[in-house]
């Protein structure tokens, strides 16, 4: 009988061990997702498009919290968040054609998001209950496995080197790169994006319906960002989308298109779909523009910046009269 309980203890032992191991490194992994800032009224959601622009924004008042890989159900509930602890006016919100893509829907950070669900009232004890059941004891997390897995994977790659050779060209700055190689790139973005025979996502549509609404009835402006695309990407595209901008602008929510403003800058990009730093503060700029009217910088000074923003206002006015 001693035996046996001493086995059980040496179990018991090990397990906590386990278990606060992957709790660290989930812990680790998490930290950064939590991140934001509450001392603004005005707040940036959207995937790694609005990621990559840091903490730039909050030069022009907007607080970045903003997670790569983040679907509307993220943001509402970012968004609900924010309603119960935040005096928030403004919200900008990701509206790229591929934001109601199915990819987005089995891609998103809801496991992390989950959190915010349970800062308000109006939740059920069981989900509450089977949240920190799952938060503490990780070892329950149906999510633990693919989470742990790609941890040990990406510190392997780098401890191996693993994947060196096509690094070399990814990694290369997007305008140094051939036009072979964007191309093919965008051509592997563009699959992922934009599955074949395949409709937009209902789940994420009633996520951006609700966040639409929860704008309304907290008098909160609600702004959608359609961000720059590199041109071999746009071209790619051409006219598929999921149709998040068309929802915002039946509802006579301004859109800010800015997919084509940086066509003929390849250096303002990281790869096909994301702008690099110099981009970003560009992006900024143009939002700055469009929002407040300010000064223009020597770059917005330029004719086809000029030619470029009137083009978006009216493609801006054109939306919100649907």
């Amino acid at each position: 009988m001693e035996k046996f309980k001493r086995s059980i203890l040496k179990f018991a032992i090990l397990m906590l061990v386990v278990n606060g191991v992957i709790f660290l490194v989930k812990y680790l992994l998490f930290m950064d997702y939590y991140k934001h800032s509450e001392e603004y009224n005005s707040y940036l959601h959207a995937d790694s498009h609005g990621w990559y622009l840091g903490e730039e924004t909050e030069t022009i008042g907007i607080a970045n919290f903003s997670y790569y890989s983040d679907s509307y159900i993220d943001t509402e509930r970012k968004l609900e968040y924010l309603i119960g602890n935040v005096d928030v006016d403004t919200i900008y919100i990701s509206a790229d054609d591929h934001t109601l893509s199915p990819y987005r829907e089995f891609s998103n950070n809801g496991y992390k998001s989950v959190r915010y669900e349970f800062t308000q009232g109006g939740y059920k004890f069981s989900d509450y209950a089977k949240y920190n059941l799952q938060h503490y004891i990780v070892l329950f997390d149906p999510n633990i496995r693919a989470i742990v897995s790609h941890f040990f994977n990406e510190q392997s790659k780098k401890l191996l080197g693993y994947g060196k050779a096509k690094a070399q060209v990814v990694d290369l700055p997007w305008d140094k790169l051939s036009e072979v190689e964007r191309v093919s790139l965008s051509k592997e973005r563009l699959s992922e994006q934009f599955p074949e025979n395949s409709g937009s996502s209902d789940k994420l549509e009633e996520s951006l319906l609700n966040i639409i609404e929860l704008c309304e009835e907290n008098d909160i402006t609600l702004i959608g960002i359609k961000f720059p695309l590199a041109s071999e990407y746009s071209d790619l595209i051409g006219g598929k989308s999921y149709g998040a901008d068309s929802i915002l602008a039946v509802n006579k929510i301004i859109v800010y298109d800015f997919r084509d403003i940086f066509h003929n800058n390849d250096n303002f990009f990281e790869d096909s779909d994301h702008i690099n730093s110099v981009g970003a503060q560009k992006l900024i700029d143009s939002i700055k523009i469009l929002n407040f009217g300010k000064t223009l910088s020597t770059y917005e000074k330029s004719s086809s910046f000029v030619t470029n923003a009137h083009l978006y206002m009216e493609r801006i006015c054109t939306n919100t009269s649907l």
